[in-house]
Formats: structure tokens, sequence, C-alpha cells
């Protein structure tokens, strides 16, 4: 193999010598530093991607693309170079201009390498076509053959290069390329055009961005000042569904129909017809789901309905201000009163009740209305039930199945052959989200793996991830190979297999936090707790008081609105800020943890460790206050692991301790009594010993309750999340 390499080395510089000898020249000295920075650049590439001195490019595994690669770089460029200055039909601005074109063609070529939007094997395209666009321009000839003829990538460095800044037809060009970029990024044709309408696709790509981005259209819309406003209008005379949404667009409720704008569009619907129901919330809301179930049978059968987001949207807000609020808002009245609102609910209505709110819904709302829903069906078996909502978003409604412990019920109903086609499905496809960052159905698919507790049913899911993982592997779908392979690392662990998550994904370690991570920089742990001024918040609070109240151990300061402990003469020092429960109706809570953050802000003080105490209805309040430097999150309210993903947007490393189901007092105050414990006499963390020691604290008779709560060991959606995002960076 070294004999080999030393042959082609010998080559290429025999070959680059010979070259170099014959492209000799002097340029004028006007065009001498042009000449310069074009070899500097040449130069720097050889430097960073290969050998200089052996003017050889290691770009590919293959030594003649690199061979290649490197003549192209030097021998061609320097060909480009030579007869352009030694050319006596050029004046000097026009050769100045071809000098510095071929600079700035390396230079934002190797930009576009970086950002992974080129790779090396395209420069003898690139320099092909920028030999071809100097004969086009030198016959006052246009580039929009050229521009046309290939990808946005290597266009795109011809009609931006100040080589052909003067080309008559350099407008054209640039309009093509334009369009090349806008057919790749649609998302971007709106804002694109509020710039300048002036172009020969503007009315063709108003409609692209109508059927795809109704709702920024209708925003666009809307400006009637705006040139691009003008366009609309001038286009809605030619086309009906532009009239249709330029009509909206004036309407004061214009929003209210643009859910149904597909059937509008289609004429299966009458404007008069949603007018009707929006007199009535419970019939809106119906017609949402009407309209909702009629688009997922289109899309089984590979069509695409307009306005989708702006659909789902106003059904997850009507479901939940209608519905689950209310239910939620009256837990502690009777079921009779409680429910009142969704007893004349058909069952596809409360199906998306369920499916639309995972981050809001209470246990005992969702329990209910879960049985509830069940005992409606004409047949109570699930293969009805999902074949009436068409498979919509089932596996989010496993999932919650999953999380609630209603799964074992759910699939009892199911025959063995559906159920394993079921669970089949339910792991296939994870890939198929909007954009990288969309992963939602594999977060959903390892939170329900570690919510399943019987083997045959893991069995099934388990090797449909491996045999999709051996699928995808090595192919050119990176994102479902990164999914399918972080899903089988995280199953194997979860099943006790020795899996090292930690070396395998880049994270942190998974089964122990260190004391040391945990501490600020001056060497403390801080651990701040959010309280708030219902009944049972106020009571909590005094019960903290009386916890820490032992003036040998903590050292206490009190303000009218937040209070502060620390520990005396131990190891590490631990430091305990809470909020006072204020009264909640004057939003006196709320203004004393507002007072402690900013006293916190402006004196140093970090948490690494978050505790919310509360209900779960005001977890919300917490998350939104919730700190970044947050490391370890105890979340003790009912359902509190519905909302990981919230918590997981603000700080991606965090450690989540939550509960899947009702949340108790005794339970949460023996989980942060135990790491304060733990931490302030300078010992680590190890989440399957801390799962075993606070058992013991509680004994067997809060053992049912405990093992609802998930442990960060056990959380594996939050681990799919945290690996998924660590190999985006």
């Amino acid at each position: 193999m070294k004999k080999i390499y030393l042959i082609f080395s010998f080559l290429i510089t025999v070959v680059f010598s010979t070259n170099a000898q014959d492209n000799q020249f002097t340029p004028d000295m006007s065009r001498a530093l042009f000449h310069k920075k074009l070899d500097d650049v040449q130069k720097q590439l050889f430097t960073k991607y290969g050998n200089a001195g052996e003017g050889l490019l290691k770009v590919d595994n293959d030594m003649e693309v690199n061979l290649q690669i490197s003549y192209i770089l030097k021998n061609k460029i320097d060909e480009i170079q030579r007869s352009t200055e030694l050319d006596s039909t050029l004046s000097s601005n026009d050769k100045v201009a071809i000098i510095r074109g071929l600079e700035m063609m390396l230079v934002q070529y190797e930009t576009d390498i970086k950002a992974g939007l080129s790779n090396w094997n395209q420069l003898p395209l690139i320099v092909s076509n920028f030999e071809n666009a100097l004969i086009l321009n030198r016959s006052g000839k246009s580039l929009e053959p050229l521009a046309s003829a290939n990808k946005y990538g290597v266009a795109k460095l011809l009609v931006n290069n100040v080589a052909f800044l003067s080309n008559p037809y350099i407008s054209n060009a640039k309009e093509v390329v334009l369009l090349k970029y806008l057919s790749e990024q649609p998302r971007k044709i709106l804002p694109e055009l509020s710039r300048n309408t002036d172009f020969r696709f503007t009315d063709s790509l108003l409609l692209i961005a109508a059927k795809k981005y109704p709702e920024d259209f209708l925003n666009y819309a809307q400006a009637r000042g705006t040139a691009l406003g003008a366009k609309i209008s001038q286009l809605a005379d030619k086309d009906k569904y532009i009239q249709l949404l330029y009509r909206l667009s004036h309407q004061a409720s214009g929003q209210m129909y643009m859910p149904f704008l597909d059937p509008l569009a289609a004429g299966k619907l009458k404007q008069s017809d949603i007018s009707e129901a929006l007199k009535d919330s419970t019939k809106y809301y119906a017609l949402l789901v009407k309209t909702q179930l009629e688009n997922a049978r289109r899309m089984i059968a590979g069509d695409t309905p307009i306005a989708q987001k702006s659909l789902q949207a106003m059904l997850k807000q009507k479901s939940n201000d209608l519905y689950v609020t209310v239910i939620n808002g009256l837990h502690n009245s009777p079921d009779a009163i409680r429910f009142r609102s969704i007893q004349k609910l058909n069952v596809e209505e409360l199906y998306y009740l369920i499916v639309l709110n995972e981050e809001s819904i209470y246990t005992s709302s969702y329990k209910y209305v879960y049985y509830f829903m069940f005992n409606k069906l004409a047949k109570p078996v699930s293969d009805s039930l999902l074949t009436m909502v068409h498979y919509d978003k089932y596996k989010k409604f496993v999932t919650m199945a999953s999380n609630y412990n209603t799964l074992d019920h759910f699939l009892s109903k199911m025959s063995k052959n559906h159920v394993n086609d079921l669970l089949v499905s339910f792991v296939n496809n994870l890939d198929n989200g909007s954009d990288e960052e969309d992963i939602e159905d594999a977060v959903d698919v390892a939170n329900a793996y570690g919510g399943i507790k019987n083997d045959t049913l893991r069995s099934i899911m388990y090797n449909q991830v491996v045999k999709n993982y051996n699928q995808v592997k090595n192919t050119a779908n990176t994102k479902a190979e990164t999914i399918y392979k972080i899903e089988k690392l995280i199953m194997e662990s979860n099943d006790g297999k020795e899996v090292d998550l930690s070396k395998s994904l880049g994270m942190l370690p998974l089964f122990d936090v260190s004391n040391n991570f945990l501490r600020d920089d001056k060497g403390r742990v801080i651990m701040q707790m959010f309280f708030y001024g219902d009944d049972d918040g106020k009571k909590t609070f005094r019960d903290l008081l009386v916890l820490y109240g032992d003036k040998n151990q903590w050292e206490m300061k009190s303000t009218p609105e937040w209070v502060q402990y620390t520990s005396k003469n131990t190891k590490i020092p631990f430091i305990l800020f809470a909020n006072r429960a204020l009264d909640e109706n004057e939003d006196l809570d709320e203004k004393a943890q507002r007072t402690l953050i900013d006293y916190m802000s402006k004196n140093g003080y970090e948490p690494t460790i978050t505790v919310h105490r509360g209900h779960s209805y005001f977890l919300k309040y917490t998350i939104d206050k919730l700190p970044p430097s947050s490391k370890v999150v105890i979340l003790g309210s009912c359902g509190a692991y519905q909302n990981l993903n919230s918590i997981l947007h603000i700080t991606p490393d965090a450690y989540i301790i939550s509960s899947k189901q009702t949340g108790f007092g005794s339970i949460n105050v023996a989980l942060f009594k135990y790491m304060e414990e733990q931490l302030k006499s300078g010992k680590d963390i190890n989440w399957p010993n801390m799962m075993k020691d606070v058992l013991a604290r509680l004994g067997n008779g809060r053992k049912e309750d405990y093992q609802e709560y998930v442990f960060p060991h056990k959380n594996l959606g939050a681990l799919f999340f945290r690996a998924y995002m660590k190999t985006l960076e």
C-alpha cells in the first residue's frame, strides 16, 4: 500500500511541476494582489484538507478521486488564471473580475462544504461550469441555461459571482436560481416575495405558498398596503383558492374558518355552515372533529389536506378550553358535576379530547374519559376504536395508555394478531417528522416501552426496532438510522443488558450523578422549591418550616416573601431557597416567586436542583420559571410525567424524577430529603440505590404509590430526547 501511495505522490508531483512550468507568467502589477489572494486560497485549502507540499488533497478514501480533485484545484484553476491574465482582448477590469470570481468561488465552496451543503466531488463540475459561464459571458449571452441545468448549490456559485455581475441577463439567471432555492425551502417564499414581487414566477410561487402555508399566507394577504398584498389581491381575481384565502383574510373572524379551508375550497362545506356552528361551541368542536377525521382518512390514502396545522391547533385549543380545563378545575367535585360537560360527546370527540391534551389532562380526568369512551363503543373492542378514528394519532394514544396504566386494558380488548400488528406499526416510520427535530413519535415509543410490563409485548417492539435499524443502517437516511440506533440501545439498557449509554451516545452518566456536577462555582449545592398559595400549598410550606426548623443544623434567613436555609458544619454547603405560599387569589405566590428569582440572580445563586411543591395545575407556572441551571428536577404533582418535553427544551441534560399518576407529599419530601442528606455529606447520587433507600424509608405501605414515580434511568422518553439532541449537536 505504501508503494502505491508513493507512486501516486510521484505522478502528481510530476504533473503539477510540469504544469507549473507551463503556467509561469508575471501578472501586471495592477492585478498582482488579486492573483496572490487567489494563490493563497488554493494553498490554504491544500494545507487544511491535505498536504500543501505534495499538492495533494486528502478528502476521499479513493486516491484516484483525491488526485482528480487536486488537479482541478491546482492545475485547472491556474490554467484559467493564466489564460485570463494573458488574454489581450479582455480589459483590466474584466481580468480582475474573473480572478476575484475564482477566489470568491473557492471561498464560498469551502463554506458550503463546512455547512454540509456541498462536497468535494462537486469541484470538477463547479469549475467546468465557471469556464462555460466565462464563454457565455464573453459572447454577451445569458447564463440562464447553466443555472437551469445545475442544482441550486452549483448554480448559485455562478449567478452571485463577481465575474458575471455585468452580464446583461444576470437578473434572469438569478431568478432561476432563486426559484431553485425556494423549491427546496418553500417556507422562505413569502418572506422573499415580501421584499420583491417582480419575478416571472411570482404567481406560481404564491400558489405554492398558499397551499403549503395558508396560515402564513393569510397574514401577508391582510397587509393591503404592501406590494405583496397588492399582488395577492390581483391573483385573487384569477384563482378561486387564492380568492377564498383573500376573502377570509379580510374577515374579523377569518381565523375561525381557517381549519376548514380544505372542504371550503373543495365545495364540501359552505361558509354559512361554519358560521352556524360558531354560534354553539359544542357544534363547532364537533365540526372540527369531523373535519379532522376526514383529513385522517385522506392522509391514509396518500392525500395531503390543506391547513392541517390550523385545524389541529384549533382542535387542541377548543378541546382544552371547553372540556379539559373544566373537568380538571372541578377535580374536587362529584363525578356527576365534574364530567357533566362531556356526557353528550361521541367516541371520536372523546378520543381527541385525550390525545391532544397530554400535557394538561389530570390523571383522574384521563381515566374517567378513557373508560367513559370505551363504554360508549357499540362493541368494546380496541380495533373498532382505532378504525373509527382512522388510526389518527394512535401512537400518542398508546403512549398515554402506557403512562396511565390503561394499556393492558386496551390491548386485552384486541386479538393477539392485532396486538402484534399494532405494536409493529407503532415502532415503524419513526423518522417521518417534518424536520430533523420532529421526533415526537420516537419519544412516544421510548416512553411506552418503559411503561409496558408484559415481556411478550416488549419483545415484539424490540425485535421490530432491531429489524428497522438493520434496514436503515448505513443508508442515506441518517435520521432514521440515528433514531433506531438510540431506541435499540435504550431498550437494551432498560432490559438490564450491559449497555453503556454514556459511552455509546455521548450522554451524561445514566445511573449516577456526581456530587461535584451539582455544585456551583463556589462549591455549593443549591436547591430551589416552588410553592403555591392554595390551602394545600400553605400547609405544605408550614411543614417545610418545621422540617428545617433545627437551628443546630440550619441557618435561616427569612423575608416576607421567601426563606433561605443554609446547612451548618457540613462537608458540602447545602442551600435551600423557597418562596412563601402566599395567597394565590391575589397572585401573591407568583410575586413571591419572582422576587426570590430576582434575589438569587442578583446574588449569584444558581440552583442545580429544582423541586415543584404544588398540584399539577400549578406545574406549568413552575416550568415557565424553571432555571436553565437545573440539573435535577423533582416533580411530585399528579401526572407530571406528561410534561417532560417542556422541561427538556429548557434544560436538555436534566435528570427528572416525576410521578406518572398521583403525587404524594410524603413521597416528595422523602425524595428531596434523601438528596439533601447525601449531597451535603459529599456523596454522589446513584438512582437505583436511591429508589431502594427511599422505599425503605417510606415502608411497603406506600410501595404501590411509590412505584408510579419514574426515576431518571427509567425515564426512557427523556433519555431518547437527550440522546437525539446530543447527536444533532
